[in-house]
């Protein structure tokens, strides 16, 4: 199971290159991954259904006890057939329906595969963790599939509504399983937890219990687009078919029906659980049924007819007794055919007759027989005729409930098997009548202004359709799938039946619901009309705009009292409440002694007051550069106590991430005035002087009351020891950052990167993604510095041009030395990054934003993301020696006459910092410097009546601007020297 999940997401790391290379014809290739899910399933079927299924275990967060447990029993068998089954098949599919020339295919090829390999984590996995962790992945891979046409509105619209409903359903899921594991008897996992409950273990009747159910119902209900939240599934249509053909027929929507037949065994013993879910799932049901008789959109009766058969088979799985379970689960197997089987119908009707509204199409029937037969076959098992799969699943329903469930909570209320079959048959006959609307819609004959012209379709589209509508003959076979069904069953009172002939009062029902669907089908102009005289002002939909833009307004109105767009205030408020929850808890539980040490050495205190100086200079000064020297100047004295203390690692980071700031500062205020604001009021100036001294004086004093609140041995007194036995290093600040606290170092790189992407949005207006300004290429000789010569003559630095010839590869080499170094002397990935990155700065302040182009041609984002990639690696290299994620390993490669290589894993993680912050260095630079040197250099048109704005900003992470020559006077303010800033 682990290795079909990796499977999965290796296909789709390398499905955009294998789009790339292959085309269209790529889709077909990687639905082998999916397939070999199916395959794996199928070959396990003995294990599955033994009496002790296959199991597999992984050691995820063994500090919490989360460990991963991944289980095949029948139910996760039969959903892993569908899953990777269908999923297969409909990438086939759309390797025909999509062109080579489609946009975003290789992004679609991987997040179509990621998503099955979530499905497939979902229906595998045996811990409610790890089961909320898969579920939300297919929550956000279903955004990007849903919104897979991003640069269409309601395709945005749709993608947005689907994941706010479901993830807000699947947080609710969340607390319900926290509940449920830490309450007595409980467990996180779901076997147990199961057990526990069915077996009496657990107290069912408990309040805790009954509300954490019922937050489990919740991530369900909204997954599989129960009433309230069925909305957001006729919304998704507006993803591309082959997505609605899987997602919402075969695996996303099938995830809330599977939690509810997994946790029912258990659930229903709790109060309320099986009324709940038949309620919500019968009115769904109706609901979904009524809305589908007034659709004219092919793809929208179909999705209303997904939200209603999910009511029912919802309704089914959780009313809690054996035979409506089998029932459920046959009508869920049913459906994840025959619905997958229409949907790729309305696709293939659209890619032939470019429409899939029914006033237009005619005549189909005849032109593309193979596939009117196919769907027809699909739409009678969807209509519940009998001999097809879901005439056996409706037919063993209404038995159930017609002969006596035996479910415990009914045979306390008399009446609901009755009542419960009357909305089945009602519900029944509404789907009767969508099904002849859906076939007849797409292949029936009427009149039309003008008959579509029908493409001719490929195999490769047609097969996939008709070996799907094959599973309507499953029902041929009603004593083989109860054979298969009835072991998922077996916790639950009575037994699972499935035939044919189930006696007269079922067989009575089942024809009362065919003629009731005629009927409908026939008079359905007058159906239509009647809907729309009572239809409702206000819909579910409407509803859920109106709570969103409410939502948005109390935001902006919480906004607009808190943050009044004043950096001073908000920062006031920040601090100010810091200052007083610390000072209130320090007033409730004073320490007994506080220690203090005021130095160690002379020196520090001289150091002390430089950085007081500095200090004071940059509160005081009125030039915003000199306050950026000033506040430098602090810096500086701050690395000067780091080293006086004797933490060399620690001094050097800060010293060379203080060059990078001052630069940073250096390139954006080069474009504010050269004097900071005058503010002539006193009063304003005392309050921030005494909210300023207030910060620090409650800075200083948390410090020490943190230090005199120490009654144990501090974990440092281990760190040596612990650095060198399972790190592999001396230098302990490195080994903390990529062994012992590897994952806040991952998780911190992830964050660099979205705040880079975060500033240079505030810079570029458009997209970061394009060219790079590149100087002209030479004909013959190409001097170091080639883009010096696209700058005027007393814009250029002699002195600073020879300086960086001689110190760039200088100070390449030095980060190189700083990387390897690092785990044992100071130095490490993070302040060998940053040295290579100035080394850029220095190509850019010498020649401009053309020789920055020149010295790094590759975008800064993609150096980010490699850099990013190179530390998951590293992260997740461990585990090909049998190690835990990030445990450091060490490694020897014996290179022959050269001698041996040694490192540890860590080192890979290390590098992956290195490149990020290259990368970081670069964006901030071309972001902050060479993006505003081509904004300023850009032509300006005067505006006038009618003129359009003029772009300020191209699509170039480092620029595209084909002009080789700056404006007059460089590239920003003049300070004499170089090309960067002046």
């Amino acid at each position: 199971m682990i290795v079909l999940l990796a499977a999965h997401l290796v296909a789709a790391l390398a499905a955009p290159l294998m789009v790339r290379l292959l085309g269209r014809r790529a889709l077909a290739l990687v639905a082998l991954v999916p397939a070999s899910a199916a395959v794996w399933a199928a070959l396990g079927t003995t294990a599955a259904f033994s009496g002790t299924p296959a199991t597999q275990h992984l050691r995820w967060i063994p500090g919490l006890d989360m460990d991963l447990w991944f289980r095949l029993d029948p139910l996760s068998w039969l959903m892993t057939l569908i899953v990777g089954g269908v999923g297969a098949l409909v990438l086939v599919y759309a390797s025909a329906y999509f062109s080579d020339s489609s946009t975003g295919l290789g992004r679609f090829a991987a997040v179509f595969v990621g998503f099955a390999g979530a499905m497939l984590g979902v229906v595998t996995v045996d811990h409610s963790m790890g089961l909320y962790l898969f579920w939300e992945a297919t929550s956000l891979l279903s955004f990007l599939l849903i919104g897979h046409h991003h640069d269409r509105r309601p395709a945005r619209a749709a993608a947005r509504q689907a994941l706010l409903v479901t993830s807000s359903g699947s947080l609710a899921m969340f607390a319900g399983f926290v509940i449920l594991g830490l309450a007595p008897g409980g467990s996180f996992r779901l076997s147990e937890l199961v057990h526990a409950l069915a077996t009496g273990t657990m107290g069912a009747t408990s309040a805790p219990v009954v509300i954490a159910s019922l937050l489990v119902l919740m991530g369900a209900a909204t997954k599989s687009a129960l009433v309230p939240a069925h909305f957001w599934l006729p919304g998704a249509m507006a993803a591309p078919t082959p997505v609605s053909a899987y997602l919402h027929a075969a695996a996303m929507v099938k995830a809330g029906v599977y939690l509810v037949a997994r946790m029912s065994p258990g659930l229903t013993e709790v109060p309320g659980w099986s009324p709940v879910v038949l309620t919500l799932g019968l009115a769904t049901m109706v609901v979904g049924g009524w809305r589908a008789l007034r659709q004219h959109d092919l793809k929208l009766v179909l999705a209303y007819g997904t939200v209603s058969q999910l009511g029912l088979i919802t309704a089914a799985v959780g009313q809690g007794s054996a035979g409506a379970l089998a029932a459920g689960l046959t009508m869920l197997v049913a459906h994840s055919l025959f619905k997958s089987t229409l949907f790729l119908t309305v696709g293939a009707v659209e890619s032939a007759t470019g429409t899939r509204d029914m006033r237009r199409l005619s005549g189909l029937g005849r032109r593309v027989p193979l596939l009117a037969g196919a769907a027809g076959v699909a739409a009678l098992s969807m209509a519940g005729v009998p001999l097809t799969t879901g005439y056996l699943g409706k037919e063993a329903l209404l038995a159930t409930l017609l002969h006596g469930s035996e479910a415990d909570w009914v045979s306390r209320l008399g009446g609901v098997d009755l009542v419960v079959a009357l909305v089945v048959a009602a519900g029944s006959a509404l789907t009767v009548a969508y099904s002849w609307r859906a076939w007849w819609g797409a292949f029936g004959t009427r009149e039309v202004a003008q008959c579509p012209i029908v493409r001719p379709l490929t195999p490769t589209m047609v097969a996939p359709v008709l070996l799907l509508s094959l599973g309507a003959l499953l029902g041929l076979a009603p004593h083989t799938l109860e054979s298969v069904l009835a072991p998922a069953t077996r916790a639950l009172p009575g037994s699972a039946h499935l035939a044919w002939w189930s006696g007269w009062e079922p067989a009575l029902l089942t024809a009362v619901v065919l003629a009731g669907g005629v009927l409908l089908a026939r008079f359905a102009s007058r159906f239509e009309a009647f809907q729309s005289r009572v239809a409702q002002s206000v819909s579910a939909v409407d509803v859920y705009s109106w709570s969103l833009r409410e939502l948005e307004i109390l935001s902006t109105r919480l906004t607009r009292l808190t943050q009044q767009g004043s950096l001073p205030w908000n920062l006031s408020t920040i601090m100010l409440t810091l200052v007083a929850a610390v000072a209130v808890s320090v007033t409730l539980s004073p320490p007994t002694t506080v220690v203090v040490r005021w130095s160690d050495s002379p020196l520090q205190v001289g150091i002390a007051v430089l950085i007081v100086i500095a200090a004071v200079l940059t509160a005081r000064s009125r030039r915003r550069m000199r306050a950026v020297f000033a506040l430098g100047a602090v810096g500086l004295g701050v690395a000067l106590l780091y080293a006086s203390q004797g933490a060399p690692d620690l001094a050097l980071t800060q010293i060379v991430v203080e060059a990078v700031g001052m630069v940073v500062f250096v390139l954006v205020m080069r474009k504010l005035p050269r004097y900071f604001s005058d503010r002539p009021l006193a009063s304003a100036r005392w309050l921030h002087l005494g909210i300023a001294g207030a910060v620090g004086i409650g800075v200083v004093a948390t410090g020490l009351y943190a230090a005199s609140a120490r009654i144990h041995t501090p974990v440092s007194a281990l760190m040596p020891s612990e650095a060198l036995e399972f790190g592999g290093g001396h230098n302990i600040v490195n080994v903390i950052l990529v062994d012992i606290r590897a994952w806040d170092t991952v998780g911190e790189l992830s964050v660099l990167l979205v705040t880079a992407t975060g500033v240079a949005s505030l810079i570029y207006l458009r997209s970061r993604s394009g060219s790079i300004d590149r100087a002209p290429s030479a004909p013959e000789h190409r001097p170091f510095l080639p883009a010096v010569s696209t700058l005027r003559p007393q814009d250029r630095s002699t002195v600073l041009e020879v300086t960086t010839r001689l110190l760039f590869p200088t100070m390449l080499v030095l980060s190189v030395w700083l990387l390897l170094i690092g785990h044992n002397s100071p130095g490490g990935g993070f302040a060998g990054g940053v040295v290579a990155g100035l080394a850029f700065v220095l190509r850019y302040l010498a020649g401009g934003r053309h020789e920055l182009g020149e010295a790094m041609p590759v975008p800064a984002g993609r150096v980010m993301g490699l850099g990013l990639f190179i530390a998951g690696a590293g992260a997740m290299l461990p585990l090909l020696f049998g190690n835990s994620v990030l445990q450091s390993t060490p490694v020897d490669i014996h290179l022959g006459v050269l001698g041996d290589l040694h490192f540890t894993t860590a080192m890979v993680l290390d590098v992956g910092v290195y490149v990020l912050v290259v990368g970081l260095v670069l964006d901030l630079v071309s972001a902050a410097g060479a993006e505003i040197d081509r904004q300023s250099a850009a032509p300006r048109r005067p505006r006038g009546v009618g003129s359009a704005p003029v772009p300020t900003a191209d699509e170039g992470d480092a620029g595209s601007d084909p002009a080789v020559t700056e404006e007059p006077g460089g590239p920003g303010l003049s300070t004499g020297v170089g090309g960067g800033p002046r």
